[in-house]
């Protein structure tokens, strides 16, 4: 089970010299209930969200100081629940600098010139701290699992033309460019042209470039949709269009399982480590019929060609070692603020606007997921 740690339960301010007790206690309790019920936890440390006050006194992760602050949590985690928690995640979706900006990095944007500019440098001191804890972890609990975590969107080129292949090349590069360098440990050369093009200037540290040799152990991404790129969308603020061969939600997101099997191909054949696909899943409207049932085959036929298209790739080699799925109840949607765009197997009574009993009901899809889970995946084939 993955679930997430709040960074302001256990420091507060951020620069706290010490930590919150109380906040540690709730974790105590949360993660002790987890393996009393037979769940393994994968923990993430930071999930769009920092103590405020890091904002707002050193503008988040542009300023170099949250390195150390972001490595003493970590160390703080560790050393207090390294016997029960082996596999951990330190950073939700890294890469999503662009859409989550304040949520991820803490900067007010109206204390910074050049924002986009300013992200890079901000995701690079943060990739640094990364590198810090993971170093620390591994000298001081080697049975520990620490993993990286992207939004993983794949891009084809909209036709066949090579500027379409070459626009989906170079904006698929720059996605890869966080896991390249959580993973291996260097920058990529194709980073340095990006950032020489767009004028962007990253300034390391002393030991900055040491320091990202402590490589992560395991890869993680979350995957909902696939899109495509043109030569021209691209020059033009390397804007994704709408992959016409593909069926799509109401929000225009699209199913492309086909897609998931390509990506999870990509990234073994690109690091070759163990790979968890941390979330999956797509937002439907749902209706309660007159019996009181929610009947989604919609979902359903989602996650059973999502999870054969992981069977595949187990078959062609890929070394997956967990699925967690987009999520196991309804909840505020992060993408649209709306209720009503539901991803759970579990139906919550709210709307979008805050009305409803909050009573739990089980969808179809939940009895048909937990039979897929109980078999391992082996009733995929005979189950619809």
């Amino acid at each position: 089970m993955r679930t997430s740690i709040n960074w302001a339960r256990i420091y507060p301010n951020g620069d706290d010299r010490k930590p919150n007790e109380a906040g540690l206690l709730f974790y105590d309790r949360l993660i002790d209930e987890m393996l009393k019920n037979g769940l393994e936890p994968m923990i993430t440390v930071s999930h769009y969200e920092m103590p405020l006050h890091l904002a707002l006194q050193y503008n988040g992760w542009h300023n170099r100081k949250l390195i150390d602050f972001f490595v003493q949590y970590c160390q703080t985690l560790f050393d207090r629940y390294h016997t029960k928690v082996k596999k951990w995640i330190l950073v939700n979706q890294i890469n999503l600098i662009s859409h989550e900006s304040f949520n991820h990095l803490g900067i007010p944007s109206d204390r910074v010139e050049d924002l986009p500019g300013k992200k890079y440098q901000a995701v690079h001191n943060e990739m640094v701290a990364c590198a810090r804890a993971t170093g620390y972890a591994h000298e001081k609990y080697p049975d520990l699992e620490i993993g990286m975590m992207v939004y993983n969107e794949p891009v084809y080129g909209l036709t066949t033309r090579p500027e379409d292949q070459l626009a989906a090349l170079k904006h698929n590069q720059m996605e890869y460019f966080f896991s390249d360098v959580l993973l291996r440990g260097t920058y990529p050369g194709y980073a340095f042209r990006y950032f020489d093009e767009k004028g962007i200037v990253v300034e390391f540290g002393e030991k900055d470039e040491e320091d990202l040799k402590n490589t992560c152990d395991f890869a993680s991404f979350s995957y909902y949709y696939s899109s495509t790129v043109s030569a021209e969308s691209y020059e033009n603020g390397n804007r994704t269009v709408f992959n016409e061969n593909l069926p799509a939600n109401e929000w225009g997101w699209s199913y492309d399982p086909v897609g998931l099997r390509i990506t999870l191909n990509e990234w073994y054949d690109r690091y070759q480590v163990p790979i968890y696909i941390t979330e999956n899943g797509s937002g439907f409207f749902d209706k309660v019929e007159k019996d009181g049932k929610i009947h989604d085959p919609y979902r359903i036929n989602y996650y059973r060609e999502h999870l054969l298209a992981v069977q595949e790739a187990l078959r062609d080699g890929v070394d997956v070692r967990g699925y967690y799925a987009w999520g196991p109840i309804d909840i505020i949607s992060c993408s649209s603020s709306e209720m009503s765009k539901r991803y759970g197997f579990i139906y919550v009574d709210q709307d979008d606007y805050g009305n409803g009993s909050l009573k739990r009901t089980e969808k179809d899809s939940y009895f048909w997921y937990r039979d897929i889970v109980i078999s391992n995946g082996k009733k995929l084939q005979d189950v619809k």
